[in-house]
């Protein structure tokens, strides 16, 4: 059991120093790991060189009887398929596992999004006080960027381009993109800097973005302030920090915008990834027509 336990931690350092993971992705990892190994344990194993197709294809069943999403089992099989190749290259299984674990096939699910009009709606409603000036420059800055929620929340001050209008982003494995600004998003961010000094208690800390502690606000705290400025807007759809990522791309590609330069904004490894918003654009413009048209 002690190497085994050697052998997990060795696994989560080299993905975090050798694949430069995010402290997210490590975390999702660790658990689907763990939870193989709760499996594994209580099947009477305690050595890796144990493992099995048979013990994989029993613990997948299980995943499946759960009635876990596709995307959740893909995760987990995704972590374990990373896991047992860090332990085929080790030495410490015998036997390639990977072509054990197959992806299931993903759902096509499209993302939530708001409408212009409901962005407005969101965006205009924190009032003039130092929180609703803070809340305002997140909000625009989110949807003015499309940045996941983690990329926000690390923004630093001089990742800022006020002269050219640009934020340098750094997104998944460290990568860095350059992003946009609009004039109106500059706006907002230089009103709350005029007030950010109300929220310091370390005068050296340049993250952009603070809670009413002085502290690196956390995903929760963004999540709630979505929520309630959801509830303020009147908004009726159920919408999370990920919705104001959606509503960016798909408004810049029902605007014609061209599919390789959402990509590079969003920070998608692959085109692919991107080309589900042109779905949701088709989509709505279907929906235009069968309302609209005589004969839709």
């Amino acid at each position: 059991m002690d190497k085994m336990n050697y052998l997990i931690d060795d696994y989560l350092c080299h993905i975090r120093f050798e694949k430069n993971l995010s402290d997210n992705t490590i975390l999702s990892y660790q658990r689907d790991i763990i939870e193989f190994i709760r499996f594994f344990e209580n099947a009477g194993f305690t050595n890796f060189s144990k493992l099995s197709s048979g013990l994989i294809e029993k613990f997948i069943k299980k995943l499946r009887n759960k009635k876990l999403k596709n995307s959740t089992i893909s995760r987990k099989i995704s972590a374990l398929r990373e896991f047992f190749k860090f332990l085929f290259r080790e030495s410490a299984i015998k036997i390639d596992l990977i072509p054990f674990l197959e992806l299931p096939k993903k759902e096509k699910k499209l993302p939530d999004y708001l409408s212009v009009k409901d962005v407005d709606k969101l965006l205009n409603t924190p009032d003039d006080s130092n929180i609703g000036i803070r809340d305002k420059a997140m909000l625009e800055l989110m949807y003015g960027t499309g940045m996941r929620v983690t990329e926000l929340l690390t923004v630093k001050i001089d990742d800022i381009n006020f002269t050219e209008g640009f934020v340098k982003c750094f997104g998944k494995g460290r990568k860095e993109r350059i992003i946009p600004l609009s004039v109106f998003t500059i706006k907002c961010i230089n009103k709350y800097l005029a007030i950010r000094d109300n929220f310091i208690k370390i005068k050296a800390n340049r993250i952009l973005f603070l809670n009413s502690r002085g502290n690196l606000m956390s995903r929760q705290g963004f999540w709630k302030i979505i929520k309630k400025y959801k509830k303020k807007a009147g908004i009726s759809i159920n919408i999370s920090p990920h919705t104001l990522r959606h509503s960016f791309a798909t408004h810049l590609i029902e605007n014609n915008a061209d599919l390789r330069s959402v990509q590079e904004m969003l920070g998608h490894s692959s085109i692919t990834t991107t080309q589900i918003y042109t779905y949701i654009s088709q989509k709505t413009w279907s929906d235009v027509y069968r309302k609209a048209h005589p004969r839709g």
